[in-house]
């Protein structure tokens, strides 16, 4: 089969026109002394590559189903070995070696391994430091495969006995019913942002019943900007050739609103927002805000959280009085040694509802994996006697 695509345009005639390219470096090394009079536009060929690329084809499926699956195996062995290991950069090289092992040598992002109030950071990079005397550990990590992402996060506790205190395993309990409703609601033709709303509301509702919040009215309290000191980012994003993958319109905007739309308006009212008018939860809103309602064949992710951080705490949500007299400082103190806990799943939305690509264990059948690794000594194969004691003396020094 032959493809005439036309012989191209001559330097002449490229001369007063518009030349179109999806990225500079796309462009001749000479240009534009080449074409002195040619215009570059290196942005406009980008909302239809966008809008394509947030549908997946049957193929893209295939890859990102077989990504999601690799990471799946290699979190199962990280929660099978966890009580043999020592510290987060063992961690890290487990994930990693059997993602390798299984044939996808590479990572969609660099893994996040945060034990105890390491947790609290987002973004934690650091990934050396030692698990004793924390409670858990929270990873999020996920292969590629033929360049296609996974995304995948999960808190655990590093005992076979479980989690190490009651506040660890109540935070636990409400991500995952934050977790478990978001997703129950995904099917196309819903408004992303409406999940979001919801898990802020079951998330609110939690910390209100441990006291960590002590007003009554779930809506007030999201009001004023109180759970975003709990939840600080977005229910989810798109994936695929990105880990964060691009669509035509944001996930987390509002489908067709304009600021001076009553839905908009109701939107910033329930969200609040710590900057003004001009933003929502920390969103942007410009003059049209968009947001694709959900359709077959997307693919993103799932992944409620709930953190402590001692320094968002006090710089940026305590000192504004109406967050402060939301919160309980007594109650919270008891909660901060849990660092943060989210739970991130990947999910395919269908004609019908939603396929959940991940099959990473979590809850009971998390600690039922850690356990059972413990019970058969699988955690000592990985460091040996005389590892342990060299480790000790590093740690030590």
């Amino acid at each position: 089969m032959v493809i005439w695509f036309g012989r191209g345009s001559t330097v002449k005639e490229a001369e007063n026109r518009t030349i179109y390219a999806l990225h500079k470096d796309q462009l001749p090394d000479n240009y534009p002394s080449m074409i002195q009079s040619s215009i570059c536009d290196s942005q406009a060929l980008l909302p239809a590559l966008n809008a394509s690329r947030c549908i997946k084809s049957p193929h893209e499926i295939s890859l990102i189903r077989r990504a999601v699956e690799l990471s799946s195996i290699a979190h199962r062995g990280v929660l099978h070995h966890i009580t043999g290991l020592r510290n987060e950069a063992q961690i890290h090289a487990l994930f990693v070696d059997i993602c390798i092992a299984h044939g996808a040598k590479h990572q969609g992002y660099p893994p996040i391994v945060a034990s105890g109030t390491h947790a609290s950071t987002l973004h934690y990079a650091k990934n050396d430091q030692p698990l004793k005397g924390r409670g858990l550990v929270c990873m999020d990590a996920g292969s590629e495969w033929e360049n296609y992402s996974s995304d995948i996060t999960r808190t655990f506790p590093i005992s076979a006995k479980g989690w190490a205190s009651k506040e660890s395993e109540e935070i636990y309990a409400i991500v995952e019913e934050m977790q478990e409703c978001c997703i129950r609601g995904l099917k196309p033709g819903v408004r992303y942002l409406d999940l979001h709303l919801l898990a802020h509301r079951i998330a609110v509702e939690g910390l209100m019943r441990l006291g960590i919040l002590h007003q009554n009215d779930v809506d007030e309290v999201i009001k004023k900007g109180a759970s975003q000191a709990f939840f600080p980012h977005g229910l989810g994003h798109f994936i695929g050739l990105e880990v964060h993958d691009v669509s035509r319109h944001p996930l987390m905007g509002l489908a067709g609103a304009r600021p001076d739309m009553n839905d908009l308006r109701e939107y910033r009212e329930i969200l609040g927002g710590l900057g003004g008018e001009e933003e929502v939860m920390g969103y942007k809103v410009p003059c049209t805000v968009r947001s694709p309602l959900l359709a077959p064949n997307m693919v993103l992710t799932v992944e409620p959280g709930i953190y402590f951080s001692k320094y968002a705490l006090d710089k940026i949500y305590l000192p504004k009085p109406e967050i402060a007299r939301c919160i309980s400082q007594e109650v919270l103190q008891r909660y901060m040694h849990v660092g943060g806990v989210r739970i991130e799943d990947d999910i395919l939305i269908t004609e019908d509802g939603y396929e959940n690509l991940t099959t990473a264990p979590k809850g009971e059948e998390m600690l039922r994996v850690i356990r059972e690794g413990a019970e058969c000594g699988h955690g000592a194969d990985l460091v040996t006697e005389s590892q342990q004691i060299a480790l000790s003396q590093t740690e030590q020094v």
